[in-house]
């Protein structure tokens, strides 16, 4: 919502900077602060998405959907990013790409709306439909990797 809310203030393009900075920066101390407890940590979520994330067949696909798709809560995205023990480097890239995506969705979507831009709506809901259809790409690809490991 305030990224929403920045877009609307602040117009497209400076709303969607601020957004960007503050959705990686907010990403990135949530999953240093969760990295640092992890030892205390009894037991993994339960949750499917989460589950999903953690036996991607490439988790760092995975993890970037999870950032740039709104519907899938970052907290997740955050503790998947912890288990599967992504590099620094790797973690920082998928992180801000998928924070930029949902920013720019949030600042000209905000920023359409406001003006009366249907044309720019319009594409700005295509795009939020189509990064959240990649949620199915996290579970085909789930499905994938369990089909082809080996059974115990």
């Amino acid at each position: 919502m305030v990224a929403i809310f920045t877009g609307v203030c602040l117009g497209d393009w400076a709303g969607f900077l601020v957004s960007a900075a503050g959705l990686t920066a907010g990403n990135l101390i949530q999953s240093g602060v969760l990295k640092l407890l992890a030892d205390r940590r009894d037991k993994a979520p339960t949750n499917r998405l989460y589950k999903a994330l953690v036996s991607m067949k490439h988790p760092r696909i995975g993890l970037l959907i999870g950032y740039a798709v709104p519907m899938i809560p970052t907290m997740l995205v955050n503790v998947a990013s912890v288990r599967l023990r992504v590099s620094a480097r790797s973690h920082v890239l998928v992180c801000l790409l998928g924070s930029t995506l949902v920013a720019a969705i949030y600042a000209f979507g905000g920023d359409a709306l406001i003006r009366g831009n249907r044309r720019l709506l319009i594409t700005v809901i295509i795009a939020f439909v189509a990064l959240s259809a990649l949620i199915l790409f996290i579970r085909k690809d789930r499905q994938r990797h369990r089909d082809a490991e080996p059974e115990k």
